[in-house]
């Protein structure tokens, strides 16, 4: 049992504020009818485990599907005749240049090329669709605002926060069966990072991106507030399907290798700094043409050229041990070179692991450094990532 609750950092997810907690759509189902284990995430009152604990939800994902709460997201809705050039200057990936419905990864810079958040952004026939993190969905909207008065101030650009979508996540190799069941739609045909709407059992109507926040296969599904409790309900009546935290989601992201806000990346944190220059748009010309510069994109031109002082590489520990974000990271004279940026105890390799910011010189594969926590040193490795194998469906 004690390791079982010691892959939850509980510092991440404690009440921290005297102030109301905001609720989704599901909260009371999952306090009344799963039990859950409740705490403050992202000002929002949030299931962290069920019953069955944080080990159990996460290898019950990665061996059936576990449904996710993630409505504390935000959907954001971006519309008029000059919304892509708003979201060209907003995100540094190319929407220009994607399919109608086809998702990509991208991330939203200030003007020293800090990442104030990273998006899901997806372009439709008469709009573009963003999911942003949950913390940060307000400054975000704050700053598309000041963006907008800045250089869009006489264009045809409208921005709409989709206050009453809720989210909710199927994760799994059986994440396409379990939802199979429920829409006469062929899963089969939908790749990942593809939105389709779906008419589900009952008449119900949702939109579905085949993506997610685990390394697995699966769906993170759009529902309005009214029906996102019948939602839960007609999928977890599958038994393939449990419940599973925030515990569970945060280990699972780390084995994946995926970045979290605020701690792998921030607004003090560039995309060159967090290896994740492969979200930019590609150019021939470095810095970017006019017509192609994002906010931030000056600053990352001359970082790409003249080299970062960090960098976000995978760790595991070489011995017993959790490794926690803050950690010192020392190399192996004993001077410290860095620090710990997210750390887990991984069910599927077990045993430590996480991501680090060290300098370029200490970031290659087999590095052999050391991280401290609580006064005690433990011998870490510098390995590739994602730690477990990426398994996102490219079609049959």
């Amino acid at each position: 049992m004690k390791r079982v609750l010691s892959i939850i950092n509980k510092s991440k997810f404690a009440f921290s504020s005297d102030q109301p907690l905001a609720k989704t759509a599901l909260c009371e189902f999952h306090k009344s009818q799963l039990n859950a284990k409740m705490v403050e995430f992202a000002g929002y009152e949030m299931p962290v485990q069920y019953k069955e604990g944080v080990l159990k939800e996460h290898l019950h994902t990665r061996e059936s599907a576990s449904l996710f709460d993630v409505s504390h997201m935000g959907q954001v809705k971006i519309r008029g005749k000059d919304s892509v050039d708003f979201i060209e200057k907003l995100i540094v990936g190319d929407i220009r240049g994607k399919p109608v419905a086809e998702g990509f990864l991208s991330l939203i810079l200030n003007k020293n090329a800090g990442i104030i958040d990273d998006t899901i952004v997806t372009k439709f026939d008469d709009h573009i669709h963003m999911v942003v993190n949950g913390a940060n969905k307000y400054i975000d909207l704050e700053h598309m605002k000041k963006l907008k008065e800045e250089f869009f101030a006489n264009s045809d650009v409208s921005i709409e926060y989709l206050d009453t979508r809720q989210l909710i996540a199927i994760q799994g190799p059986k994440a396409a069966q379990v939802l199979q069941n429920l829409t006469d739609t062929d899963l089969s045909k939908i790749k990942f990072m593809h939105h389709v709407d779906l008419t589900l059992k009952g008449g119900m109507k949702v939109n579905a991106c085949r993506c997610g926040y685990t390394g697995e296969d699966g769906f993170e599904i759009s529902v309005s507030e009214q029906e996102a409790v019948q939602l839960a309900e007609l999928l977890l009546a599958n038994p393939l399907l449990k419940p599973a935290g925030l515990g569970a989601r945060d280990s699972l992201r780390v084995e994946a290798g995926l970045c979290l806000h605020g701690q792998d990346m921030s607004p003090q944190i560039s995309p060159a700094e967090a290896t994740l220059l492969w979200t930019v748009r590609k150019t021939k010309d470095n810095p970017f043409p006019e017509k192609q510069k994002f906010l931030g994109s000056e600053v990352l031109a001359k970082q790409r050229k003249e080299g970062v002082s960090q960098k976000r590489v995978g760790f595991a520990v070489k011995n017993n041990g959790i490794i926690r974000q803050g950690c010192d990271v020392l190399d192996e004279q004993g001077n410290k070179v860095g620090h710990v940026s997210s750390g887990t105890y991984s069910p599927i390799l077990k045993k430590g692991v996480g991501m680090i910011f060290v300098p370029p010189a200490l970031s290659s594969v087999g590095q052999q450094l050391k991280a401290v926590s609580k006064g005690k040193e433990f011998p870490i490795e510098v390995t590739k990532m994602p730690f477990v194998e990426a398994k996102y469906y490219r079609g049959q």
